[in-house]
């Protein structure tokens, strides 16, 4: 039995414990709190004090036995970030109607199955638990990561975090916790039911934060099952500024110091004269020309102009719901236009390709690089303010690859110097 546990699982690194500790959550005690919040019966707040009472609870698994614990509200708000007492009972209340949690000053009890909870089982929660071959399977959540999850808040990351942890953590017996594993962006929205673009999003922060580290994997290998990633056991989250302190300075007042303001050191105000105003240039006399205005898209003939412009796509996307060829959803319509930039990137005729690729719905010819450039296009369209776009990273001089690498190295040496980390 132990044998066929472990199979597929001889050659992958081990560790005793990530750092900070972990404790075991089952997969459907965590599939039951996504799938009660995502059915609208508990609040974003009352899903993080269940993470919050999750890390209450193994702060006392260590505790004597002739001791009795003691379980207070003010302790939750402080791993809630410092909240209100109020919003801490109006949560308890959430989870303890439906009967997720039950708190009281001395007890602590968890859901552990679906037959625990109140009311009616969420219609998520069994398509969650298909996904997963073992769903009574205990899952080593770093008491870290519980922490980070009591204390943020936004669907995307909560999402993207869980599932990252249900795929890649897992402790097998006598060797250690397993940190890495599979997992693919389109199979995580799907099952937890958020947009791709949010999951993208989410990854991205973590794997900019050192939470996750992404492995090269084959081209083969992430087309099925996603990328290879390895949640970060010496991940340690930064720490907030202290509150109330006055952020000093980084530099001398741009006024003093930029000899082109108008402003010396003996001078209070801009000084007031006239003198060297030069009229501004002037363009050429003539009459402005009127562009010419663009007829309406059409699905039956997509020209190029309509595949670059976001607008025009969004009104393509209409017509093809009407005719059921894509999905009326977000993540239909970020399908769309990676499909559209598929077209662009291989077609002479893209409009032609577009048009035959959507109506035989040929999904699977869309690749990571086509749903980032449109998730880029997408953003600039809906937002396009320059300040709030982020620069592309050039490919050499990318600080955030210089600090994951550091961070990698610095596992790597720490497994080096202690043998008894590493699995025998």
């Amino acid at each position: 039995m132990g044998t066929k546990a472990t199979r597929g699982l001889a050659e992958v690194e081990t560790r005793k414990k990530p750092d900070g500790g972990y404790r075991f959550i089952t997969v459907t005690e965590l599939c039951m709190s996504w799938a009660l919040y995502r059915d609208g019966r508990l609040s974003a707040r009352a899903l993080r004090v269940y993470f919050a009472a999750h890390e209450m609870a193994a702060r006392r698994c260590v505790l004597e036995p002739r001791r009795t614990p003691r379980f207070t509200r003010e302790e939750l708000a402080e791993l809630l970030g410092g909240v209100g007492l109020a919003h801490v009972r109006a949560a308890l209340h959430e989870l303890a109607v439906v009967q997720l949690v039950t708190l009281t000053v001395t007890e602590l009890r968890f859901a552990k199955s679906a037959a625990d909870l109140a009311g009616e089982v969420p219609a998520c929660l069994a398509a969650m638990l298909a996904e997963f071959k073992h769903p009574t399977r205990a899952v080593p959540v770093p008491r870290r990561v519980l922490r980070m999850l009591a204390s943020r808040a936004g669907r995307g990351l909560v999402a993207t975090t869980l599932a990252h942890v249900l795929r890649c953590m897992r402790f097998l017996r006598g060797r250690g916790c397993v940190t890495a594993g599979l997992c693919r962006p389109r199979w995580i929205a799907q099952v937890f039911g958020v947009s791709l673009a949010a999951v993208k999003a989410a990854r991205e922060e973590l794997e900019t934060e050192g939470l996750l580290l992404r492995e090269a994997t084959a081209l083969w290998v992430r087309r099925r099952w996603g990328s290879r990633v390895t949640v970060n056991p010496a991940w340690c989250a930064a720490e907030p500024a202290p509150r109330g302190e006055p952020v000093p300075n980084s530099g001398p007042s741009p006024a003093l110091s930029d000899p082109k303001s108008g402003l010396s050191d003996s001078e209070l105000e801009p000084s007031s004269t006239y003198k060297h105003q030069e009229p501004a240039f002037r363009g050429p006399a003539g009459f402005l020309e009127k562009p010419q205005k663009l007829p309406e898209p059409n699905l039956h003939h997509v020209e190029p102009h309509d595949l670059r412009d976001v607008s025009r796509l969004e009104l393509l996307h209409r017509q093809a719901v009407e005719q059921q060829l894509v999905s009326g959803s977000e993540s239909g319509f970020y399908d769309f236009v990676a499909l559209a930039e598929r077209a662009r990137r291989v077609g002479r005729n893209p409009g032609a390709v577009f048009v035959t690729l959507l109506r035989e719905k040929r999904w699977g010819f869309i690749t990571n690089a086509d749903e980032d450039t449109a998730l880029r296009r997408i953003r600039a369209h809906r937002d396009p303010q320059p300040e709030r776009v982020r620069p592309r990273p050039q490919p050499h001089f990318d600080p955030e690859e210089l600090r994951r690498a550091e961070l990698r190295r610095q596992y790597e040496d720490l497994m080096r110097r202690d043998p008894s980390l590493r699995a025998s």
